[in-house]
C-alpha cells in the first residue's frame, strides 16, 4: 500500500498529474486522492467539485488533519497526495509525509515532477533542492509543449527512472507510464 506525492517546482503540472496518476490506478484498484493546497489559488480552483467527476474519493486536509485523514482510508491501496509547498514548508511537509507513511504502514513513494521545457541546468537545481524527499524517479510534465530533446536531457541529466510521461490536460487520458523494470534511465 503506497502514499504518493510530487515534488517540483511551481507551474510543474504536478497537480493535473496526480490527478491523472489516481484515476489511472483507479482502474486496477482502489485509490483516493488528497489535496493539501489551501494557498494557491489555482490548486484550489481545480479541485473545486471533482467529488463529482471522479469514480473515487477526492478529499481536502490539512496539515493537521492528513494523517487522520489517510488512516481512515486503510483498505485503499493507494493514496496520492497533492501538497501545496512554498519554500518555507517544504521541509515540514517532508516530516510529516514520512510520519503519515510511517504511521499508516503505507511506503512513501516520491517522484520529481518536471515540466519538459526545463532546462539540464534548471532540472538539476531542482533535483538539488528537493534531494531530502529522494525521489525515486522522474515525472516529465508537459511534453506537448517541448521538444522530446529537452524531456531527454532532463532524464539523462538526473540519471533517475522515468517513471511517466504526461502532456496536455486532459484527465484522465495523456499520460504514459514507463514499466519500472525498463526504465529510461537506470541509476548509476
Amino acid at each position: 500500500m503506497r502514499l504518493m506525492t510530487l515534488v517540483g517546482p511551481a507551474g510543474s503540472g504536478k497537480t493535473t498529474t496526480m490527478m491523472k496518476m489516481a484515476f489511472a490506478s483507479w482502474k486496477d484498484q482502489d485509490s483516493v486522492l488528497i489535496h493539501t493546497d489551501n494557498f494557491h489559488l489555482g490548486s484550489r480552483k481545480t479541485y473545486e467539485g471533482l467529488d463529482d467527476l471522479f469514480p473515487f474519493p477526492v478529499a481536502g486536509a490539512e496539515s493537521d488533519t492528513l494523517m487522520n485523514l489517510v488512516a481512515g482510508y486503510q483498505t485503499v491501496q493507494d493514496v496520492y497526495v497533492d501538497i501545496g509547498f512554498n519554500s518555507d514548508n517544504q521541509e515540514d511537509w517532508r516530516q510529516l509525509m514520512t510520519q503519515v507513511a510511517k504511521q499508516t504502514s503505507r511506503t512513501l513513494t516520491v517522484l520529481l515532477c518536471l515540466s519538459a521545457g526545463t532546462s539540464s541546468s534548471a532540472a538539476l537545481h531542482q533535483a538539488q533542492y528537493w534531494s531530502s524527499w529522494k525521489p525515486e524517479a522522474l515525472l516529465v510534465t508537459k511534453v506537448d509543449e517541448a521538444p522530446l530533446g529537452s524531456a531527454l536531457e532532463i532524464v539523462n541529466a538526473l540519471k533517475l527512472p522515468l517513471w511517466a510521461e504526461g502532456k496536455g490536460q486532459m484527465i484522465p487520458g495523456d499520460i504514459l507510464f514507463h514499466h519500472p523494470s525498463r526504465p529510461v534511465v537506470k541509476k548509476p
